[in-house]
């Protein structure tokens, strides 16, 4: 039988053949070249020729001999993976093979040596298959680079813009959050867009989308009465045209206001600073009134005091009123609290049932006994609602602000503090923060761990430590996370955890991820020259999200150290790549094409931690440290834990199970089917990487 042959644009097809007979070797070759391909091949006798062969000779094909006494099929198959390219891999066999089993493990297929022309079928289709790959790849290619220019376009727009998919919002431009007081698209993802248009006009914006999604655009733009999200409304012309997002067909609507924009967007400031049901001042823009507060105390200027006010007895509140009714007492508290401060106080509604008050700041004894006095008004008269009397048991923690006061969360945590000692004390329900002797700020702090990290990389005592990662199913090679530690002038070892939150903030932490990853290039590029397989994970900063400089220093490090693909892995954690969504995927992008891999750690904090995938492109998911406690006696966490994984092995996702103390937990992972484990149990950080994997090869 002929096989017509899809060769290279060179006309050559690269083989990287995995067997340690040469003669069946040429058998093989000269079999192929039969069928009208040209053949350039490499024969890979042990596994540092294999890992040679895919970095130098860049194959087409693998064929590979399951009979190999050193190769296992696994490891050609996890290379063909790493290379981040579609290289189908061909097991060979003589005849009683396993097929299925070959198959389900990544192989193409199997084929028995004897049967020549069986290969020559096989070739042909897994030649076409790659080249197929590459096509599309192209098109992917051409389509992303299309996307992200329109997106660009959008982005920058000035109208306010959004794209609507089974009447939810799936896109939004900043043009389009201002318009409605929004600061971020999280806020109104998955929101109908019918909740933004007044109720008199829903009916007719539901037909009109109704007919987008039939192909009817409008001829002409529709005028529609629009609310943000403080309640109030404007007239705005909307204009309807149909649109895709990541391949979905969707409604693009596009907002467009006429010469009222300046009456709007005036209107819209004011409601964005409020809060629609009590008419204070918001969460928001109280945080931005505490700022200059601040600034203006550390500057020398008035100190102030910052009072937050709960109400204890909420959820007996709610039992009594109902929901619907809850917002009413909370009106009329916020009414009654406004009235009570001083005039040129700040009150705001912080949360769901806490105030901020910012006020001229009293003497010690002054402001307790000012508090006692607000909390007695506060308490002794209830709220009617309707036919119910509702009592109010108020608390009151308060924090000074002077000229050593810390930056504003710390401030803030400050004030908690003293909230939650007048919830659990006597009433009055009264307390004031007092710093204890030798408190740092947080200001203070960040200072002095600035400091000890700039004397500590000068005078080397920047430290690092290693912790195996071990696979559950066999995998070939050493998996190591670094962690960084700081040698105090004393001696003494400190964690990551002391000094880490201050280089965060104060923008060390960058210089910090930079220390990291070049020791880890050199780390392994010592272990490529001994012959060894070595991946190591290294936590990187949110900082490095926002260094414009981080991508271009990487690539050349990567070079200059001569890392193999998949060597690298970029740890970082669910919450910050949320906060910074988009820098996070432009970098996942980027570590793809340094063929460096991208972990999400702390994973399963948030409400919906699979949403994420959807938006960057990762390869390993590391459970979060609160699932993983008490794993061995907490059946709850077992299946949790259990779907977690079925679902991320569903997305093609490798899992990390972390923190495995005891044997009883490692037990149990291997039911949960993680791929691989890290933890003290294994073996504590050390400074080298000494671990002996073969305990679970």
């Amino acid at each position: 039988m002929t096989v017509e042959p899809i060769l290279n644009d060179d006309s050559a097809l690269r083989l990287l053949i995995v067997e340690d007979n040469a003669n069946e070797a040429e058998a093989l070759i000269s079999a192929i070249k039969a069928a009208g391909f040209g053949v350039r091949a490499l024969r890979a006798e042990d596994p540092k020729a294999l890992q040679d062969g895919f970095e130098r000779h860049h194959p087409d094909l693998v064929l590979h001999s399951i009979d190999h006494p050193d190769i296992g099929l696994e490891l050609s198959l996890e290379s063909a993976r790493r290379s981040g390219q579609h290289i189908p891999v061909i097991a060979l066999a003589g005849a009683g093979a396993d097929v299925v089993q070959c198959m389900q493990m990544g192989a193409h297929d199997l084929v028995a040596k004897e049967n020549k022309e069986h290969l020559r079928l096989v070739v042909n289709r897994a030649n076409e298959s790659r080249r197929a790959w590459v096509s599309n790849e192209t098109y992917v290619s051409a389509l992303d680079e299309s996307e992200k220019r329109c997106r660009t376009l959008l982005d920058s727009s000035k109208d306010p813009i959004c794209y609507v998919h089974d009447g939810m919002h799936v896109y939004a431009n900043e043009s389009y959050l201002k318009c409605f007081g929004f600061t971020s698209f999280d806020e109104i993802e998955g929101m109908p867009f019918m909740d933004l248009v007044a109720p008199d006009d829903q009916p007719s914006i539901k037909g009109l989308l109704r007919g987008l999604g039939r192909g009817q655009v409008p001829a002409t733009p529709t005028t529609s009465q629009i609310t943000d999200s403080s309640g109030g409304f404007f007239n705005a012309e909307l204009h309807f045209s149909n649109a895709s997002i990541e391949g979905e067909p969707c409604a693009q609507i596009v907002i467009r206001t006429g010469g009222h924009a300046s009456e709007l967007e005036e209107q819209i400031v004011q409601m964005s600073q409020r809060d629609p049901v009590t008419g204070l001042l918001n969460r928001k823009f109280s945080l931005s009134r505490l700022d200059e507060a601040i600034g203006d105390a550390a500057n020398g200027g008035e100190a102030y005091t910052l009072t937050l006010i709960t109400i204890t007895n909420v959820p007996d509140i709610r039992q009594l009123v109902g929901v619907a009714e809850f917002d009413t007492v909370i009106a009329a508290f916020a009414k009654r609290l406004t009235a009570l401060v001083h005039s040129g106080d700040v009150v705001a509604r912080f949360s769901d049932e806490a105030f901020l008050v910012l006020s001229a700041t009293l003497e010690p004894g002054a402001l307790d006994g000012w508090m006692r006095s607000l909390w007695e008004k506060l308490s002794e008269h209830p709220i009617e609602v309707g036919r119910y009397t509702v009592p109010t048991i108020p608390a009151l923690g308060a924090a000074r602000i002077d000229h050593s006061a810390p930056e504003t969360n710390e401030l803030i945590v400050r004030a908690e503090t003293a909230l939650i000692r007048a919830q659990q004390g006597p009433a009055p329900h009264t307390a004031v923060y007092t710093p204890k002797k030798g408190e740092m700020s947080q200001r203070e702090l960040d200072a002095y761990w600035s400091e000890q990290i700039v004397k500590a990389q000068k005078e080397d005592r920047l430290r690092t430590v290693f912790q195996p990662i071990v696979s559950l199913h066999g995998d070939p090679g050493e998996r190591y996370e670094l962690f960084l530690r700081l040698l105090d002038p004393h001696g003494e070892l400190i964690g990551a955890a002391k000094f880490i939150p201050s280089a965060e903030r104060t923008g060390m932490a960058s210089r910090l991820d930079r220390h990291l990853i070049e020791y880890a290039a050199q780390q392994i590029q010592e272990a490529q020259a001994q012959g060894r397989t070595v991946t190591l994970f290294l936590k990187l900063s949110a900082g490095a999200l926002q260094d414009p400089e981080m991508e271009t220093w990487l690539s050349e490090t990567i070079q200059r150290y001569g890392l193999n693909p998949g060597s690298l892995i970029f740890e970082l954690k669910e919450v910050t790549l949320v906060n910074h969504l988009k820098q996070a995927r432009i970098l996942s992008e980027r570590l793809r094409e340094l063929n460096c891999g991208l972990a999400i750690d702390d994973f399963g904090t948030g409400l919906k931690p699979f949403q994420l995938l959807k938006a960057i492109s990762v390869d390993y998911l590391k459970i979060d440290r609160g699932l993983m406690e008490h794993m061995a006696d907490d059946k709850e966490h077992q299946d949790k834990l259990r779907a977690m994984t079925g679902a991320a092995h569903e997305q093609k996702k490798l899992v990390v199970a972390p923190f495995v103390e005891n044997a009883a937990t490692l037990s149990i992972l291997w039911e949960t089917g993680v791929n691989y484990i890290q933890g003290n149990f294994l073996q504590e950080p050390t400074e080298g990487m000494d671990y002996d994997f073969s305990a679970f090869g």
